[in-house]
């Protein structure tokens, strides 16, 4: 199994000469092995920092992704974040909401994306993984409680609490940033860093 290799995030779009003397704001983009370009801002805030903790940890990630083209236009679904690590082969496909929706009306919108994702995800967002034995893991992030809600449209549900909960108590393992700062591309890890451990010690 060969895997291209990938650019980081947090590249400037390049400016014309029209640009000039024009002062525009800073653009992040992700680039995909396709060079499509991904503006960062597509993401909400949640959605950055997921695909941010993930890609921290050493996971390939592709967020916001349109599978399922038709022909007549548009596309079946997006997936939000879907991330593969390379050493340990855990494939995730993880959808977040912040919604305020009926379980009845999650269960038909997380199944549909799950669906898509089990179909699209080893052909058309990690194309490299179509004869790879890695098994998906579906994942709903809800602020809604788990304890009577587990599952949800064929994946399983975890508590943004619980999720951001993870994320602190990783982040708190690097300590103070002067001594081991997370990298300038994940922009909002790094200032959970500098809040919760300081840059010289902790606050």
């Amino acid at each position: 199994m060969t895997i291209p290799s990938l650019p980081g995030i947090g590249q400037r779009r390049p400016h014309s000469a029209m640009d000039k003397g024009v002062r525009r704001p800073y653009t992040c983009q992700i680039t995909t092995p396709r060079n499509l370009i991904v503006p960062i801002h597509s993401m909400n805030h949640l959605e950055r920092l997921i695909s941010q903790y993930y890609e921290w940890e050493g996971y390939i990630v592709r967020a916001n992704t349109n599978v399922g083209k038709r022909p007549q236009g548009g596309y079946e679904c997006e997936l939000d974040i879907c991330a593969f690590h390379p050493g340990t082969q855990h494939l995730i496909h993880i959808e977040p909401s912040l919604d305020a929706d009926t379980w009845e009306r999650r269960e038909y919108r997380f199944r549909k994306k799950f669906e898509a994702g089990a179909k699209h995800i080893k052909t058309t967002v990690f194309p490299w993984l179509s004869d790879s034995e890695a098994k998906i893991e579906h994942v709903a992030v809800l602020i809604a409680s788990v304890q009577n809600h587990s599952t949800l449209g064929g994946g399983k549900v975890v508590n943004l609490d619980d999720l951001v909960a993870e994320i602190r108590a990783r982040i708190l393992k690097e300590g103070v940033m002067a001594k081991k700062a997370i990298p300038e591309r994940y922009d909002l890890l790094r200032t959970i860093q500098l809040l919760l451990c300081g840059y010289y010690r902790i606050v």
